[in-house]
């Protein structure tokens, strides 16, 4: 069902991303990153300096796991208990 409604799931964080002020290089938060597609699009599209997708389903960061950029890194963390140990210039979610 994720893969069946992907586009249509996507499309708000295309959205989104049009609205972005730039940056330089900023460190940039994903709550809920699922599989890590649209986070590694959001770290390459904004020149992101790091990147860090959070998500709770192990299965999803599984597949996130997957992709591979400078700077790209994904953990497992339940959005409601996170407390980031650094500060991000810009936090999203879709």
């Amino acid at each position: 069902q994720y893969k069946k409604f992907e586009a249509a799931r996507s499309q708000p964080f295309f959205d989104l991303l049009k609205l972005i002020s730039p940056q330089d290089s900023p460190d940039l938060l994903d709550l809920g990153c699922g599989d890590g597609k649209l986070t590694l699009t959001a770290h390459q599209e904004l020149k992101a300096s790091t990147t860090l997708g959070i998500d709770s389903s192990p299965e999803m960061l599984q597949q996130a796991q997957l992709l591979h950029d400078p700077g790209l890194s994904f953990q497992n963390e339940d959005i409601q208990t996170f407390h980031p140990k650094t500060k991000f210039h810009c936090i999203i979610s879709n």
